[in-house]
């Protein structure tokens, strides 16, 4: 038997089966690969067609999802208007690689997005409009078109239209054909939620279970995954200070801590409707191609369960090529050098230790805004004790990873210690063996512990639709390089970046950047440099890179994704002969997050290419600039010490 070029013998050494002795029967495949090869078959009878279609508001989303059918789809993203939404169609756009990109804006005015257009919206896409789906997501008339269909959902999503995740269930509930329902329980996502209230969201969740008519109490049935698509609490309280993973809750029979058997894996997905948006179509429509790996852990037992370099191999077996920085590569120097250039894989794996705002590695310590910049959509496994404990907050690890543009996320929300991870390997080989992220990434038959799941629990390597290069049904639309040559030819400079930005033309914006830095008649604005930043930073030009920061100052210095970009950029020509003009940007430019140790970063460059006193005195105007306590007492600790303790 072969399973996504992985052979039998290999999947009992990853831990799917457990040992088999002697000549018996092979055994029966486990329910997480009978679950992905559920989700890839069906996903591989459909057509995607290779049109994204960027959308400007909710009501407009929803429509154009409502023209998928079953067998037939296509990506839609929300342009709201910010850099962080831009990033995220850009990014999408070099993972899916479309033949188009187009703008589509339903006509009329807009009414507000109410609950009953979300179930709405699923039936339309499965043939039975107006069937009058009540508050849990089943219809008589859905139920029938599902069988007819011969299609068996594989899961549950949870939304509230007063959430702007809603954007993420609607995709996957109409995408998957899932059971779609809403919840009255809401908080913010860094919050834990307390026994009873997490037995109350799972009871109503299993009420809808018990009522769809569909088999759901253990593994393996027809109901085997729960998407949580709101900012629902993603821990729940144990004890005083110490937490358990929310998903890791979802899913289980029984009640409070003592819940044990699971019949679903679940995952989360929050955020505004925008990223939400992102995080779902990338579950649905992206593959990811190559994988990063990063060891920071000795060689030695039981650190080397998780090897990397063992990981590689198994991805090897699958012809995914990874990149492997490992022992003596694995430490922050090591980390810091890479960093300053994006990551281009689909696939990250990654071994550390330390608290949600800090990572340490072998040796040396890295910091969230040392995550590097990806250049396409990824899926991530984080060993790390804490790494989602508060994964709402970008100024902490697990943030930080998803603002990059994770969109399936694995770690823990409090300390597991080690043997509550798949180790490396193993994940690498459960993924590419077809096992869903939800399942491949959490340890079988483990009791409810505290590594948290974000993304579409049910995303499955190789679970993708035949392209086709037939337009979408939606009239009106509009090629989003529609006006382009006019706008260059105007010297409307900041709108055609903003285009060719969500055309994943980095090249092209990276020449006018070249051209507007060497030619002082060319004009270019503030927010038209900010949205060239992270392009030229992807296309390696870190020389260019704090120039158009500067050139977007001061709205430049406002954006934390593009001061962590200019930070990492500047890694290596700090370590040369650093222009003056660049460390005079850097010193405007100081994360609040991590000023105490970016401002002693550049104090160590000052002091050796300029001299000591020009390194005190940029001290001293950090200090007389800011009223944080902790800064300050940093500052005047390295102003009364020598340069080699910096």
């Amino acid at each position: 038997m072969v399973m996504n070029g992985l052979t039998l013998g290999t999947m009992l050494v990853l831990g799917w089966f457990g040992e088999v002795a002697g000549a018996q029967p092979a055994p029966a495949a486990p329910p997480a690969l009978v679950l992905g090869e559920r989700i890839r078959n069906e996903r591989n009878a459909q057509t995607d067609l290779a049109t994204l279609v960027v959308v400007p508001d909710g009501a407009s989303y929803l429509a154009a999802i409502r023209a998928w059918t079953p067998k037939v789809r296509f990506p839609v993203l929300i342009d709201d208007g910010t850099p962080s939404g831009r990033e995220d169609i850009a990014r999408f756009v070099r993972g899916f690689g479309p033949g188009q990109v187009v703008r589509w804006s339903l006509p009329g005015d807009k009414a507000d997005v109410k609950p009953q257009d979300l179930f709405d919206t699923v039936e339309a896409v499965w043939g039975v409009p107006d069937a009058d789906m009540d508050k849990v997501g089943v219809s008589e008339k859905l139920l029938e078109a599902w069988k007819k269909a011969g299609h068996t959902p594989p899961g549950i999503v949870v939304v509230s239209a007063s959430d702007g995740a809603w954007t993420a269930g609607v995709a996957l509930a109409a995408a998957r054909g899932q059971i779609l329902m809403t919840t009255g329980m809401h908080s913010g996502i860094d919050r834990a939620a307390s026994p009873e209230e997490a037995d109350g969201l799972c009871r109503e969740i299993e009420g809808v279970a018990a009522r769809s008519g569909y088999a759901w109490r253990g593994l393996g049935d027809d109901l085997d995954a729960i998407t949580l698509c709101m900012s629902l609490p993603n821990r729940l309280l144990k004890n005083e200070g110490e937490f358990l993973a929310m998903t890791d809750r979802v899913g289980r029979l029984g009640a409070g801590l003592t819940a044990s058997e699971r019949w679903a894996w679940a995952g989360q997905i929050f955020g505004t409707p925008s990223h939400a948006a992102y995080m779902a179509m990338c579950g649905i429509f992206i593959e990811p191609r190559g994988a990063w790996l990063f060891d920071g852990y000795d060689d030695t037992n039981p650190w080397n369960t998780f090897d990397a370099t063992l990981a590689s191999k198994v991805l090897a077996q699958a012809k995914v090529a990874s990149e492997v920085m490992d022992k003596p590569r694995n430490g922050a120097a090591d980390w810091k050098a890479r960093a300053a250039r994006p990551i281009d894989a689909g696939l990250i794996l990654v071994n550390t230790k330390g608290n949600d705002d800090f990572f340490d590695l072998n040796p040396g310590r890295c910091v969230p805004g040392d995550v590097p910049e990806l250049s396409r959509p990824a899926i991530a496994g984080i060993v790390h004790s804490w790494s989602a404990t508060n994964i709402g907050n970008r100024d902490r690890l697990g943030g930080r990873w998803l603002e990059r543009g994770v969109f399936c996320y694995a770690g823990s929300v409090h300390e597991p210690f080690l043997g509550a991870f798949v180790p490396t390997p193993n994940a690498a080989g459960r993924l590419l063996a077809g096992g869903p992220f939800g399942a491949a990434m959490r340890l079988d038959n483990a009791p409810l512990w505290k590594v948290a799941i974000f993304g579409d629990p049910l995303f499955t390597y190789g679970a993708t639709g035949q392209r086709s290069l037939a337009p979408p049904a939606l009239a009106g639309a509009t090629g989003i390089d529609t006006g382009l040559r006019e706008m260059l030819t105007k010297g409307d400079l900041g709108s055609a970046i903003r285009v060719l930005l969500m055309q994943g033309r980095d090249d092209a914006i990276t020449k006018i950047v070249e051209v507007v830095l060497n030619d002082p008649a060319e004009h270019l604005s503030a927010a038209g440099a900010c949205d060239a930043v992270l392009p030229v930073f992807r296309m390696g030009r870190n020389d260019l890179v704090w120039r158009t920061f500067a050139k977007g100052s001061p709205l430049a210095e406002k954006d934390p994704a593009l001061r962590d970009a200019l930070w990492l950029s500047v890694h290596p020509l700090l370590e040369g002969n650093a222009e003056r003009a660049m460390l005079a940007v850097l010193e405007h430019a100081l994360r609040p997050e991590q000023a105490g140790a970016d401002a002693i970063l550049l104090g160590k460059t000052i002091a050796r290419v300029v001299n000591l006193d020009a390194a005190r005195g940029m001290f001293e105007r950090v200090k007389a600039s800011t009223t944080d306590k902790g800064l300050r007492d940093a500052i005047s600790r390295a102003i009364s010490s020598p340069p080699s303790a910096w």
